[in-house]
């Protein structure tokens, strides 16, 4: 589906009244285009223009780029008293951007070929998941994974970590093993249930590591030895060598910990 700000191309072949190929025909001269928009209370003339760019061997391009999402109709009519004079009408429903989820592996911490070698198998246009899918696992993973460590006080992101340190390990395992579970499940859920036990291993390891970088983030944010109970709005701050002695407040830590 056409997105605003994109161009919007289709194809015309230009002939005459005996089918044969009509080459160098010109527009205004020898094609009139309208184009026109959906503005709510009825079709009015749209702002985009309309290019027409020959290709070759009487095959012609018609585009624009719309400024706008919404309902457009792109009018043809062949001029040429040659022609066979034929009339056309090109719809396009064009949606805002940003509308439509493009999911891209930069956005993920991990790349295509990390999630594959978790999962097993690879990934194209027409597999099932398609690439675009798996990016669109792989990026989920990759955004709940930075609100769940910004939680904990370590705000990072795939343009953030640095390259080729220990942190970007981490974060491109745990992302490629998360979206290698989720492209598990799209594979085999409906044919094959018995399969998803895999899936099952995979986000159990996906939870395991997560929750060493939520470990790690405390570490890095400072927060690591801060206990929130609901007890009080403050917060305490133990020493890591002085032992807790009292029952009921170790509990609430441990409470705590599991919430």
């Amino acid at each position: 589906m056409p997105v605003a700000g994109d161009v919007v191309r289709d194809e015309w072949f230009y002939m005459d009244a005996a089918g044969a190929p009509l080459t160098g025909m010109v527009s205004p001269t020898d094609v009139n285009l309208v184009l026109r928009r959906d503005v709510g209370a009825g079709f009015a003339a749209a702002p985009e223009a309309v290019a027409w760019t020959e290709l070759g061997g009487g095959y012609y391009q018609v585009s624009f780029t719309p400024n706008s999402g919404g309902f457009y109709r792109l009018y043809l009519k062949e001029l040429k008293d040659t022609s066979d004079g034929r009339k056309w009408t090109f719809p396009f429903e064009v949606v805002s951007a940003g509308s439509t989820f493009l999911p891209s592996f930069a956005n993920a911490f991990c790349s295509e070929g990390d999630v594959e070698s978790w999962a097993g198998f690879s990934f194209e246009s027409s597999s099932k998941p398609t690439s675009d899918q798996v990016a669109g696992f792989a990026q989920g993973r990759a955004s709940e994974m930075r609100s769940l460590l910004a939680a904990e006080g370590w705000v990072v992101g795939p343009g953030t970590v640095t390259p080729g340190g220990p942190e970007e390990d981490m974060l491109r395992v745990c992302n490629a093993i998360g979206a290698a579970a989720d492209a598990w499940l799209s594979k085999f859920m409906d044919t094959d249930p018995a399969e998803t036990k895999k899936a099952t291993d995979l986000l159990d390891e996906y939870s395991t590591r997560l929750a060493r970088l939520q470990e790690y983030a405390k570490k890095v944010s400072g927060t690591a030895h801060l206990i929130r109970t609901p007890m009080t709005s403050g917060e305490v701050t133990l020493a890591d060598e002085t032992p807790i002695q009292d029952v009921g407040l170790r509990d609430a830590i441990r409470m705590d910990q599991e919430w």
